[in-house]
């Protein structure tokens, strides 16, 4: 399914590392690689060589170091996060839009009401476990070197729950439909019944007046 080849992909991104010159200060202090990387950003931006935290001037030698850290192959992995967040927050399920209870009949409220109440546990279940690959992920992303991170597989029960509420949910459905498919049919033939026998009154009665015409006409002629 859909979330087994999704924990794969992320599996995939988890493990994987760039190769970079790294500077060991700054894979154990992210807040520190953070400001750093902007820092870089912002030099390069404003076109200065000026440290704008102490004043003194950033080396060439220190600039290549740093630049080395966040090599192209450290940027495009990033990137490639980046996009799997993304698609990661896409896979949140919301609540779809459903008739509600009061337009069924009274027999079929039960059962629909019961299956809904279902679904909604299934969806909050499903985008709990969602939630926790989304925090992983932003870990990595934070500390893109880190390959130690895991993720647990979305639970079969979970899928299972949210798919037979929405079975249920569409039984009822198609129930009600049915129910109201039948009672449009037997009205239209009660309708139709109705129509058939008021035509046939109007034949009797129109062929009564023709008859009643011809005599008074024969009478008429003698």
């Amino acid at each position: 399914g859909t979330f087994n080849k999704a924990k794969e992909r992320l599996d995939d991104l988890l493990k994987t590392s760039v190769v970079s010159q790294t500077i060991q200060r700054l894979v154990d202090h992210n807040d520190i690689k953070s400001w750093i990387e902007t820092g870089i950003e912002l030099h390069k931006y404003h076109d200065t060589n000026q440290c704008e935290f102490c004043g003194n001037t950033i080396t060439e030698e220190r600039t290549k170091k740093l630049e080395a850290h966040f090599n192209d192959d450290y940027k495009a992995f990033q990137a490639r996060l980046e996009s799997a967040d993304g698609w990661l927050f896409s896979q949140y399920i919301e609540s779809p839009m459903l008739p509600s209870v009061s337009d069924f009949y009274d027999e079929f409220k039960k059962g629909y009401s019961e299956a809904c109440t279902a679904l909604e546990k299934a969806i909050k279940v499903l985008n709990e476990e969602i939630t926790i690959w989304h925090n992983v992920l932003k870990d990595k992303k934070t500390n893109p070197l880190e390959t130690s991170l895991t993720i647990e597989v979305i639970s079969e029960s979970s899928v299972t729950a949210f798919n037979n509420a929405m079975t249920a949910i569409g039984a009822a459905i198609d129930k009600h439909n049915h129910k109201s498919a039948n009672f449009k049919e037997e009205t239209n033939k009660a309708k139709r019944q109705l129509e058939l026998h008021y035509s046939t009154v109007e034949v009797k009665s129109f062929g009564y007046h023709d008859k009643k015409n011809e005599v008074v006409g024969r009478t008429s002629a003698n």
